[in-house]
């Protein structure tokens, strides 16, 4: 089976199972006791050179559809390890067909408070499987033997490791099956997800859980290898809490395109699309851009001066943002700006969303910044634990 007829085979068989569980819900014949249910809205499928993955992302309280995102071939071992493509010390390796793992935590030996500071959402399951090796703590914790035919997991943490850095898979339906398999082979081994009465792939969880859950989510999309900035962003667009919280704000636009009509300088761009502009409480907008995680960055600035400087990658995210605010100093752009979306623009901060806590030092951001006074610079984990410490003081007033 060839990858494009995997992503359309996928695609179909989960769009119809999520719209029967929504409209089961809305008809009132889902019991899921005093826990909320909250659905997916991404499908992410990844080509992993010899195994397809297609895992279900998100966690709204509607189910507004599934959005098809790819993200970029890769091994197996790198899906699931997130760090590199290592597998010489596996949990366990998985044989055979319609292998199911719920409710793990799958990890090596490790500090699991530290863990569970980075990932609020490794709290939610006690059950852990664990690798314990005085010898190696790094590597993938699942592996694939060449029978292997399919596996899915559902509602599953992975741990991972190396060095004192950690990353954490929060799963809530994962299905891997080698690429050999056959359209009627992927069509039954998705149809046998559902166990008799019991939904799958849909989020329960206590009221004033939600956020918690919404942020593991996230973290397991920044966090994984090969996802684009794009996808970030529609991430972001599907949780509108989580820029609402975070920056206290009201009302946001994602990816709106503003034609330059006026410029003093030759532009090859015809026009600007910048990934969020988020309204403040005087009506004007401040402007936000999303890079990745910057995995190959061991950090964001550059150690080997006493004077810190941002690296090329970060620099690429400012010029970025001085362009869009560029764009709205001329009258005749902010007219437009101001015609097509209602968008009015006065003195804004510049936000760069970027990198994770294995590679952004506040210290080393506010010395860099020094250069850079009208940006800020918010690294992922901070703007999830920002969503989450605002939508728990939020439950909090209400």
């Amino acid at each position: 089976m060839d990858f494009t007829d995997f992503e359309r085979v996928t695609l179909k068989f989960w769009r119809d199972y999520m719209s029967g569980i929504s409209d089961a819900k809305k008809a009132g014949k889902l019991c899921s006791g005093e826990g909320g249910i909250l659905f997916p809205n991404i499908l992410m499928v990844t080509n992993c050179e010899g195994y397809y993955v297609a895992e279900l992302l998100g966690a709204g309280f509607e189910y507004v559809g599934l959005s098809l995102k790819k993200s970029r071939t890769q091994s197996i071992s790198k899906y699931f390890n997130q760090f590199d493509d290592s597998a010489e010390t596996p949990l366990f390796v998985l044989d055979g067909s319609d292998i199911r793992l719920e409710w793990l935590c799958l990890s090596h030996a490790g500090d699991f408070e530290e863990v569970k500071k980075r990932f609020p959402a490794f709290g939610n399951i006690s059950t852990r499987l664990i690798r314990t090796s005085e010898a190696e703590t790094s590597g993938s914790v699942v592996a694939f033997s060449d029978a292997f035919r399919s596996a899915s997991f559902h509602n599953c943490l992975i741990v991972n490791q190396r060095g004192s850095a950690y990353r954490c898979k929060s799963i809530l339906a994962l299905m891997v099956v080698s690429s050999s398999v056959k359209a009627g082979e992927l069509k039954e081994f998705y149809s046998r997800q559902q166990k008799g009465d019991e939904v799958s792939a849909v989020h329960t969880v206590s009221a004033g859980g939600e956020s918690v859950v919404a942020a593991g989510q996230f973290q397991n999309l920044y966090l994984s290898q090969g996802v684009h900035e794009t996808t970030l962003g529609e991430f972001l667009r599907l949780h509108p809490d989580f820029l609402k919280k975070s920056f206290s704000c009201d009302e946001f636009l994602y990816e709106k395109s503003f034609q330059w009509k006026e410029s003093k300088f030759f532009r090859d761009e015809q026009s600007i699309n910048p990934d969020l502009l988020i309204k403040r409480l005087d009506g004007f907008y401040d402007i936000c851009d999303l890079k990745t995680a910057a995995f190959k960055y061991k950090s964001l600035t550059n150690s080997k001066t006493s004077r810190k400087k941002f690296n090329d990658y970060i620099y690429d995210g400012i010029a970025q943002l001085n362009t869009y605010r560029e764009y709205f100093t001329y009258e005749e752009n902010a007219r437009h700006a101001f015609e097509v979306h209602g968008v009015k623009v006065s003195n804004p901060k510049l936000i760069l969303i970027v990198g994770s806590w294995e590679n952004a030092c506040l210290v080393d951001i506010e010395q860099a910044c020094l250069n850079h006074p009208e940006i800020t610079i918010i690294d992922y984990d901070t703007f999830c634990h920002l969503y989450i410490a605002a939508a728990h003081d939020s439950a909090r007033l209400t």
